[in-house]
């Protein structure tokens, strides 16, 4: 994996952008479907969250970046129990935890496989 260019925090910006305009849409806006759809809904953008947040140049302590992903997962939560149309949902928090797991174990294969974390300190 190449360096992304422009600035390293980008990418994980914008995922995180995403997630707040997805779980702060009105109820009503949201497509009805099985729970299990919200599951993966919250797995799979806290998996990317955690997968930017470890791409090439950046985060490589596993405890920074899930506990970056719970400090997201616990204000978008938070965030929803203020609106009118939403609530905060624990199982949501634990299925973005555990996407976020996923997402950083992804962005860890990956960069071994590509040997793009090669000559790097695991520090940061």
């Amino acid at each position: 994996m190449s360096r992304i260019p422009g600035p390293r925090w980008l990418p994980a910006a914008l995922v995180q952008l995403g997630i707040l305009v997805a779980v702060l849409l009105p109820e009503s806006s949201v497509p009805d479907g099985p729970d299990a759809l919200s599951v993966v809904f919250h797995v799979a953008a806290y998996a990317a969250l955690a997968f930017t947040l470890v791409l090439p140049g950046g985060l490589r302590r596993p405890a920074v970046v899930l506990g970056l992903v719970a400090l997201s997962a616990l204000a978008t939560e938070g965030l929803q129990s203020l609106t009118a149309t939403r609530t905060a949902d624990p199982m949501d928090l634990l299925a973005d935890v555990a996407g976020g797991a996923a997402g950083l174990l992804a962005a860890r294969l990956s960069l071994a496989r590509t040997g793009a974390d090669a000559g790097r300190s695991p520090r940061r």
